[in-house]
């Protein structure tokens, strides 16, 4: 995951999330916004602490880039749709 993100810090247009099962029992996810996008109000630890609520576990990192981790492996696809509504209502 961290390979994918360093090639999206480039990308001044796109944020991206990138979430996948770590294991039967965990989630892990990373979160990463260029700083242009971190000025229009969508910051990655805010993103990631929403992400990490429905996922069951915890986050850390900075307001270009954040990652998490969560045992709740079944809410996967409910995490994707919090992170996308979560983007969307903070892109202003």
């Amino acid at each position: 995951m961290s390979q994918a993100a360093k090639l999206v810090k480039d990308l001044a247009t796109k944020a991206v999330l990138l979430i996948a099962e770590d294991g039967p029992t965990k989630v892990a996810h990373q979160c990463v916004v260029p700083k242009p996008l971190v000025a229009r109000g969508l910051k990655a630890s805010d993103w990631a602490a929403a992400v990490s609520a429905v996922v069951g576990g915890k986050k850390g990192g900075n307001d270009e880039s954040a990652q998490g981790s969560g045992s709740e492996v079944s809410k996967i696809d409910d995490a994707i749709v919090a992170a996308q509504e979560f983007a969307t209502v903070h892109l202003k």
